[in-house]
């Protein structure tokens, strides 16, 4: 951090989102609207929406020095186009510069969410093309160039008239053509981090060989970021341990959060893999940091798409709590008489209110759905949550009550 950072403190969201709303206002932009929730601003430029994820921009912003700032931030306005705009037409010109992005399943469901937010009338926002890759992870298709990345949706895949694969096959190739030497940085013996600045090393999981490489046997791996990639063996608790560490002392100051789930390469394929010994709690506790995140973004959209329909359904929050010294654990709450969308969280507290008091009882997820899952409606949401329209019978809270958490 420069003189200058140290004296006025580092650029905020909300200082950066002031001059992107005014930038557009500048460039003639209409509809602007800006959630520093989602850390976006959408708007309507030469007659296209335009969705524009301030993380990134801020991360480049702070990196430079404050006399570049300016130009940064205006070398992005002027490259911001409609999402059409952006990917061509023609698959031959879209070629050479596809590439392959891993996303977790529920930056798409946001994404999704966030696109139905849109005042009636207005060109919808499409859901970039993807497909499931591994644990909470997709494989997404980007169109790049110097100055941006936007996403290619279904239908201009369709209007390539070629499937999902041959584009995929392209982008994963015209990645191998980026830089590789240089890349691999060992933070401990055996434990590897990607680090060639390009905004791809996560991407990078799509090109196997590249992690046999290293050298390293059954390699395990973790994406804690988009611009991130961990690698260790499976034969080395300890450094799974240390990426899992470096994952958790850098989630302040990373805001492209994208998976906390370990996977392992058998080959070229990808499993999920378990961790076991003093892992296990780590990844716990970044699990749910990671789903409160999430479900707090979620919860937005939907308390706003539900005031504008006047839909009367309560969206339960996934709060996390810690005692002293302890781990921090995962909840919600239940109400009876509440027609609630609740997310799984570790443990639920089933509430009946009487008068200026209630009564309560706070057990596990695992045993709310024994003993009342036939209350719990799975919805479609992502994230899932499920819906409780009813509240458990006296006989059923008693049971529950026997196994209640203390």
């Amino acid at each position: 951090m420069d003189f200058f950072d140290r004296l006025f403190g580092k650029p905020t969201l909300q200082g950066l989102t002031g001059k992107v709303t005014r930038g557009l206002r500048k460039r003639g932009a209409l509809d602007i609207s800006a959630n520093l929730e989602l850390a976006e601003v959408t708007a309507t430029i030469d007659g296209g929406p335009v969705r524009i994820y301030l993380g990134n921009v801020l991360a480049d912003y702070r990196r430079s020095p404050r006399s570049q700032r300016a130009a940064v931030l205006q070398k992005f306005l002027t490259s911001l186009a409609p999402q059409e705009d952006a990917v061509p037409p023609r698959y031959e010109d879209a070629k050479p510069r596809l590439m392959p992005v891993v996303r977790s399943i529920a930056d798409i469901g946001v994404a999704t969410l966030s696109a139905a937010r849109l005042p009636p009338g207005a060109k919808p926002f499409s859901s970039p093309v993807h497909r499931p890759l591994v644990a909470d992870m997709v494989v997404a298709l980007v169109c790049d160039s110097t100055t941006s990345m936007a996403y290619v949706t279904e239908e201009q895949v369709a209007q390539w008239q070629v499937d999902f694969q041959q584009a995929l096959d392209q982008a994963i190739h015209n990645l191998r053509g980026l830089p590789e030497a240089g890349g691999w940085k060992e933070l401990a013996p055996g434990v590897w981090s990607g680090e060639w600045g390009d905004a791809y090393e996560a991407s990078r999981i799509l090109t196997p060989d590249l992690i046999h490489r290293l050298g390293v046997p059954e390699p395990v791996a973790l994406v804690p970021f988009r611009n991130a990639l961990l690698v260790t063996s499976e034969r080395n608790p300890a450094g799974l341990q240390l990426m899992l560490q470096v994952a958790q002392t850098s989630l302040e100051d990373n805001q492209r959060w994208l998976s906390f789930e370990p996977i392992r390469l058998a080959g070229d394929r990808w499993t999920a893999h378990d961790p076991a010994g003093e892992s296990c709690e780590l990844l716990r506790v970044l699990r749910g940091r990671n789903n409160a995140a999430t479900y707090s973004t979620q919860k937005q959209l939907l308390d706003d798409l539900h005031q504008t329909s006047g839909t009367d359904i309560f969206v339960a929050s996934y709060q996390l709590m810690q005692r002293d010294d302890e781990a921090p654990r995962s909840y919600t709450v239940w109400t009876e008489g509440v027609d609630t969308l609740l997310p799984p969280a570790e443990l639920i507290a089933l509430v009946q209110p009487e008068g200026n008091n209630a009564k309560h009882v706070l057990v596990s997820w695992e045993d709310a759905l024994a003993f009342a899952g036939d209350l719990l409606e799975p919805s479609d949401l992502v994230p899932i949550r499920y819906r409780a329209r009813r509240f458990p019978a006296p006989h059923v809270l008693e049971r529950l009550r026997e196994r209640a958490v203390r």
